[in-house]
């Protein structure tokens, strides 16, 4: 299931490829500071997610583009 890495609950954080309970809570951590996700290389600010894992997880992700049309970039490089 594709998600917007910035709305995703804990448990379809859990739901993808290499993120455990671990993993969700510290993306959920760093979202808390209020701080966003824009593309899928941003996910290595968070502890424990590296390069691997970004591209693993790339294809499940979906950016939503701030734009005045409601279109979205999937796994967006930037």
């Amino acid at each position: 299931r594709i998600i917007d890495p910035n709305r995703a609950s804990r448990e379809e954080w859990i739901a993808l490829p290499g993120v455990g309970p671990v993993t969700a809570d510290r993306i959920e951590a760093w979202l808390q500071t209020g701080r966003r996700f824009r593309r899928a290389e941003d996910l290595g600010q968070v502890r424990g997610i590296g390069p691997v894992r970004i591209e693993q997880l790339r294809r499940w992700l979906e950016f939503p583009v701030a734009s005045e049309d409601s279109s979205s970039v999937r796994g967006a490089a930037g």
